[in-house]
């Protein structure tokens, strides 16, 4: 996808609409880093900001025929999603739901894929050489 921002921003807002799953691939890795750091900066909790990220792609890719590019583009429209989801998380007001089942496997996934990418990401800045895995702990005499 090249040319302008807001060109490749409306192809993936009609690919999202289509449900073509490279769409939300191309918006998580366009936007997913600024999604985390407006998470993060709202809720100062990693683990956190990592949830609300995954939920707003997920309400993305589940509402994306609601998505209406006269009322703002695709960046905002998503960066208004995680900032509410983070505000409603630090409110104590995020609602509790259980899945019973993913039922959808392009959703499961997808969840599957970013949840990969997202890590790759936060990991790849600090640390090139380790393959997977968390950090080795130092273990106490």
């Amino acid at each position: 996808m090249g040319g302008e921002p807001k060109d490749q921003d409306s192809q993936m807002a009609a690919q999202l609409k289509r449900g073509d799953t490279t769409a939300i691939e191309s918006l998580y890795d366009r936007y997913g880093r600024l999604a985390y750091g407006l998470a993060f900066r709202i809720l100062n909790e990693r683990g956190a900001a990592e949830d609300v990220v995954q939920d707003a792609f997920v309400s993305v890719w589940r509402n994306a025929a609601g998505f209406d590019a006269g009322r703002g583009g695709l960046r905002a429209w998503l960066l208004s999603i995680v900032r509410n989801r983070a505000i409603d998380r630090l409110r104590g007001t995020t609602r509790t739901r259980t899945e019973v089942g993913l039922g959808a496997l392009p959703e499961r996934a997808l969840r599957r894929r970013l949840l990969r990418r997202y890590l790759a990401a936060l990991t790849w800045p600090f640390d090139r050489s380790r393959s997977s895995g968390p950090p080795a702990r130092a273990r106490a005499p």
